[in-house]
């Protein structure tokens, strides 16, 4: 989004901001063409994650279910026709790729999310699940202060007269970084739509769920400090700032940067 022909100076990534506020030098070597990443970010597990729960909403999408016929299911007869369901998409999503870790753990939290949305649209009719998915795994692109900002939202569901913004997360790393994450979504989709969203954040591990939920309050207060981070990379990038290592050493540990990065 932005003004008529205006275009910005910069264009960055969702990841990229984030990663700018863990660590600045680490955004600034990977800007500058470093090959590096955070290990504990890249067991493919929460790939893997993200790519069934992508199928299972898609598969929502059928006038019924998974195209069952549910509407006379007892309750208890329809959580085993959905794990049933569940199951057969991992394994196809599973042999298409080597995954050799966590395998277990990663069913039982899929089992556990997909449940939970996949009964959001049980016994509703087509028009009413397209209705309530609004995008799903989309694409954004808009603009904040002179960047073009990148990023890909995983649900926005609309759920009565609300539209709730839903990031699913395998596991809690970083609270601060996932509320700066939905944050810059949540304000792309309202520069798109128009219109005001509900960030949601679920995180599943050990089959246990948890919502985190953020009050417009902690958005509004939350948006200057992205709007100045941004500045920040704007001016790493032009050398009207120097880049510093992260406060937070303990991340060190999972910096494949971590040798060539000078204090």
């Amino acid at each position: 989004m932005g003004t008529d022909g205006y275009l910005p100076q910069y264009k960055f990534t969702v990841s990229e901001v984030v990663d700018a506020f863990r660590c600045p030098m680490y955004f600034f070597l990977k800007r500058s063409g470093a090959k590096g990443s955070f290990v504990y970010k890249s067991d493919g597990i929460g790939t893997l994650f993200h790519s069934i729960l992508n199928k299972i909403v898609n598969e929502i999408k059928s006038p019924t279910l998974f195209k069952i016929d549910i509407a006379d299911k007892p309750l208890i007869e329809l959580d085993k026709i959905i794990t049933e369901e569940l199951y057969r998409l991992f394994l196809e999503e599973v042999k298409r790729k080597d995954y050799t870790r966590n395998l277990d753990t990663a069913w039982k939290e899929i089992e556990t999310m997909g449940l939970f949305f996949s009964k959001k649209f049980t016994r509703k009719s087509e028009q009413e699940v397209n209705d309530m998915l609004i995008f799903t795994e989309r694409h954004i692109e808009f603009i904040m202060n002179n960047a073009h900002i990148k990023g890909k939202i995983d649900l926005l569901l609309k759920e009565g007269m609300t539209i709730s913004l839903i990031d699913y997360k395998t596991k809690e790393e970083d609270i601060s970084t996932d509320v700066i994450q939905i944050s810059l979504y949540k304000y792309g989709i309202e520069e798109m739509l128009g219109e005001r969203v509900i960030p949601k954040i679920f995180y599943v591990s050990n089959g246990v769920l948890e919502e985190k939920r953020f009050t417009e309050k902690e958005y509004q207060k939350m948006l200057p400090i992205i709007k100045n981070k941004i500045l920040d990379m704007e001016n790493y990038i032009e050398g009207r700032a120097k880049p510093y290592r992260s406060k937070n050493t303990g991340i060190c540990n999972f910096c494949t940067l971590k040798r060539i990065c000078s204090v």
